[in-house]
């Protein structure tokens, strides 16, 4: 079963007329009621009582429709998750810092990203610390910085200046 199929049962549903449903969706209408008795088939249900002159949505066809359209709901929420998540509006931001900076560059800048990002979860990392701690850790990171540097900067590696975040 694939979203399309859905997106033509929706269609029937709603117009209640193959042919109306047919150009709604843009393809024929035997193809349209092909597909309908494929996804029957497939449900092992029947989801429309037909004859010549109507249609008309079974108890099963009824029910099927809620979940659909909670499908294409979850579907199109996936998708703007996905776009936010893109455009760095959700997920994680680690920032190194100087121990200096935290005093007077970093706080103005978390404010900053925090009213803009606020779906955003903030990890602070002095940079002494993740030296001193652990160097093959270190090298990593400063390595995945330097790798954003040939593609958009990965979100970890941005870093407080005194004139903000570049």
């Amino acid at each position: 079963m694939e979203l399309r199929h859905l997106r033509y049962f929706v269609a029937v549903a709603e117009e209640l007329h193959f042919g109306r449903a047919a150009a709604r969706v843009r393809i024929a209408q035997p193809p349209l009621s092909q597909q309908i008795r494929q996804l029957e088939q497939e449900l092992g249900v029947v989801l429309f009582n037909r004859n010549k002159r109507r249609v008309e949505l079974t108890p099963a066809g009824r029910a099927f429709l809620e979940e659909v359209r909670r499908i294409f709901a979850q579907t199109a929420h996936a998708v703007r998750t996905a776009q936010r998540a893109d455009r760095g509006e959700i997920g994680q931001l680690a920032i190194g810092f100087v121990p200096s900076a935290d005093l007077d560059i970093l706080p103005r800048v978390l404010r900053v990203w925090s009213s803009r990002f606020p779906a955003v979860e903030i990890e602070l990392h002095t940079l002494r610390a993740i030296w001193s701690s652990n160097r093959s850790s270190a090298s990593r990171w400063w390595r995945r910085c330097r790798e954003g540097t040939t593609r958009p900067r990965a979100p970890e590696c941005v870093w407080p200046t005194s004139r903000g975040m570049r």
